[in-house]
């Protein structure tokens, strides 16, 4: 995503730095590096089951405190990856949102 301030001129959209044009209608511009159908499909996406049943055994395990280091190190790879997919959520349901879509 990439985000240009800019001033209203005549009509048209002008790039511009900060505070440089004093009493000038200011705009950001954003240029989504994604179309709405693919916000929409990160906005519902989901870990796949095999990898969320496999979240659930290694949890029940360091609950156990009966984790391999193997495993442990699997945990760490699968929580990451879930924090990485909540990540791409919030971020494509909060553009949704500012665009009015949902």
């Amino acid at each position: 995503m990439i985000t240009i301030q800019g001033v209203v001129r005549d009509g048209q959209i002008h790039p511009s730095k900060p505070l440089d044009l004093e009493g000038q209608a200011r705009c950001l511009i954003t240029i989504f590096d994604e179309d709405v159908d693919e916000l929409r499909r990160l906005s519902q996406a989901m870990i796949e089951k095999a990898k969320q049943n496999r979240l659930s055994l290694l949890l029940g395990l360091n609950k156990e405190e009966k984790l391999t280091d193997g495993q442990e190190r699997e945990l760490d790879a699968l929580l990451t990856d879930v924090q990485q997919l909540a990540a791409k959520r919030a971020r494509a349901t909060r553009l949704l949102e500012q665009l009015h879509i949902i």
